[in-house]
């Protein structure tokens, strides 16, 4: 994957759900950017998006979110 070949750490979710709990349950502070599928299924990407922002977290509110379509999730590591 082009950002493993970068050295990034990537973490990627099967849909929104999944996502959503992937990023619940990290340290603060874990991902520095994701790239969000608005396409997912189960929960689409916009409202995975929303309910990340939601959490009651500072990183959460602050983390950058790439929204487009037909791109697989995930959350990267520098």
């Amino acid at each position: 994957m082009l950002l493993e070949d970068e050295k990034m750490v990537v973490t990627t979710a099967e849909n929104g759900e999944e996502a959503v709990d992937i990023v619940s349950q990290s340290v603060p502070g874990r991902f520095d950017f994701i790239f969000m599928d608005i396409m997912m299924p189960v929960m689409d990407g916009l409202e995975a998006t929303r309910q990340i922002r939601t959490l009651n977290r500072k990183d959460t509110k602050e983390i950058p979110i790439h929204e487009r379509r037909r791109i697989l999730c995930y959350v990267a590591v520098l």
